[in-house]
Parts: C-alpha cells; sequence; structure tokens
C-alpha cells in the first residue's frame, strides 16, 4: 500500500503521482531560489514520487536542493498531484 498514491486518486479520474523526473521538472532548478517552484503552493518541503526503490520505499524530492532519496512508503510527506500522462 502506498497512502501518497490513494490519495491523489480521490482527487478523481487521470489524478496520479507524478514520477520522480516528472516532479523534479516543476522545481525551481536554482539551488535555494525561493519559492522553489514556479507553480502556486509548492513549498520548500519533501515531496512523494510514484517511483518506487522497492516493495517498502519510494523516492522523495526534497525541492529546496534536489536530492532525491528513498523513504518508506507509509511516511507522511507533501504530494503534488498530477493530471494527464
Amino acid at each position: 500500500a502506498f497512502p501518497a498514491m490513494d490519495r491523489c486518486k480521490e482527487i478523481g479520474p487521470g489524478w496520479r503521482l507524478p514520477n520522480i523526473l516528472e516532479l523534479d521538472s516543476i522545481r525551481d532548478m536554482t539551488v535555494d531560489s525561493d519559492p522553489y517552484s514556479r507553480l502556486p503552493d509548492v513549498a520548500s518541503a519533501i515531496y512523494w514520487s510514484c517511483s518506487e526503490y522497492s516493495a517498502t520505499l519510494a523516492y522523495r524530492l526534497i525541492f529546496y536542493d534536489g536530492s532525491a532519496l528513498s523513504g518508506d512508503k507509509s511516511f507522511n510527506r507533501r504530494l503534488r498531484c498530477v493530471r494527464g500522462w
């Protein structure tokens, strides 16, 4: 089970959790550049991606420096759902 993926699906048809590359594409690539994204409501925080490391771990993106780290899928982190392919 991956609660973050379930939360995106609850929004409605077509909503999903982005993969790590998609998530990184909405990050402002300038390190330490507040607000870290040109999209609204993106904080200097850690966001889930749907990219899996293993059955129990998935990758998270740290928006303030662009690091991608794996974490237990049950951890409570922010998410940014997307729609489309």
